[in-house]
């Protein structure tokens, strides 16, 4: 499929104790370069590579359970890897050279976050 990548890897981890206590889940994903756009006929400033960069993004997880409530906090793109001005022209909005088709990679870097969720119990 064109501007996608042709190469990719998907890893993912998880560890957990012998009683539903805490685990920890991890997620690795690998983008080889994928073929861009081609912007030759833009003006220089808005001219980009032709392919993209090879990329990998981890995510990590803990989850501490407490009898019907679990905790879990984790942190995403630990690496924080973000494309560098993914959109062309965005300094014009509504400009003639404006283009959102240059996107390949995350554009929002280390995310971490904290949560719970409660389970009910089925009556027997």
């Amino acid at each position: 499929m064109p501007y996608n990548a042709k190469h990719r890897f998907l890893a993912v981890a998880s560890l957990h104790s012998q009683k539903p206590l805490w685990q920890i889940d991890a997620n690795m994903h690998w983008y080889g370069e994928q073929r861009l756009p081609d912007s030759g006929g833009l003006p220089v400033e808005y001219q980009q590579a032709e392919t993209s960069k090879p990329y990998a993004t981890l995510s990590l997880q803990y989850t501490h359970i407490f009898n019907s409530i679990e905790v879990f906090g984790g942190c995403e793109n630990i690496f924080d890897f973000r494309q560098q001005r993914p959109i062309v022209g965005y300094q014009n909005p509504f400009g003639q050279h404006f283009d959102t088709s240059f996107v390949w990679g995350p554009t929002r870097g280390r995310e971490f976050y904290i949560g719970a969720r409660f389970r009910l119990k089925k009556e027997s």
